[in-house]
């Protein structure tokens, strides 16, 4: 598992949490499930003072957490663990986005012009440095212009900075591990039995032929109408003969 190196880290914490979280992340960083009552004695503060920061951190889902219920007392107690994967990833985001920033900075700092007031140190574009007569809104001093390369500069080495821990193998982006779900040993062994049996012995299917049995022809039963103008026919061809 991807750790977060000491420097990176406490640059991290300072900027999404406050700096008083840094004791407490060097308490729970190397283990797991660490109670909040243990993080509490270590570091001689109260309960609820660990839980706002636990709280600040869980925010950015620097840590996570599991609750267990003690038998004696009644009560959830919470276990913290820190994630350096989601810290890795959490800097790698605030680095690019500042480097998309500057970027930006460094684009219309090439394309627009900026006018200075020595004393207020206000800037201003051209088109407002032209409404205003190029005199500072503040002081009514004359307004000079910027000279961009001192700026570019800063700028520049800001962005060499950001891409270089960009690609350091501490800020390396962490692989996501896929866990899979755990199988009972039972359920496991028979999968493994049935498997084994389909190997050794292929089962063959016997289809057995289906009798078609013949129809049975249906009983004709005349009406009595019918019945009564038959007997008539037989009588009167009896009489004929």
């Amino acid at each position: 598992m991807a750790k977060i190196s000491d420097a990176y880290l406490i640059d991290l914490l300072k900027s999404v949490a406050g700096p008083d979280v840094i004791s407490l992340v060097n308490v729970i960083k190397d283990k797991e499930n660490v109670s909040e009552f243990k993080i509490a004695d270590k570091l001689k503060l109260t309960v609820n003072q660990v839980r706002n920061m636990l709280y600040r951190l869980s925010e950015h889902n620097l840590v996570n957490s599991t609750r267990k219920k003690d038998k004696k007392k009644g009560w959830y107690i919470y276990y913290w663990t820190f994630d350096h994967r989601r810290a890795i990833l959490l800097l790698r985001k605030i680095k690019q986005d500042r480097l998309e920033a500057l970027k930006k900075q460094l684009k219309t700092l090439q394309e627009i012009s900026f006018f200075v007031c020595k004393d207020c140190k206000l800037r201003y574009t051209y088109e407002n440095a032209l409404e205003m007569g190029f005199l500072c809104s503040n002081c009514a001093l004359p307004l000079q212009s910027e000279d961009p390369a001192a700026g570019t500069r800063l700028i520049n080495k800001e962005m060499a900075k950001l891409e270089a821990d960009l690609a350091s193998v501490d800020l390396k982006e962490p692989e996501i591990i896929v866990e899979e779900e755990p199988v009972k040993k039972k359920l496991k062994k028979k999968i493994v039995k049935i498997i084994t049996r389909k190997q050794k012995k292929p089962v063959k299917k016997h289809f057995k032929k289906k009798q078609i049995k013949p129809a049975k022809k249906k009983k004709y039963h005349p009406s009595p109408a019918k019945k009564k103008h038959t007997s008539f026919v037989k009588k009167f061809f009896r009489r004929k003969r």
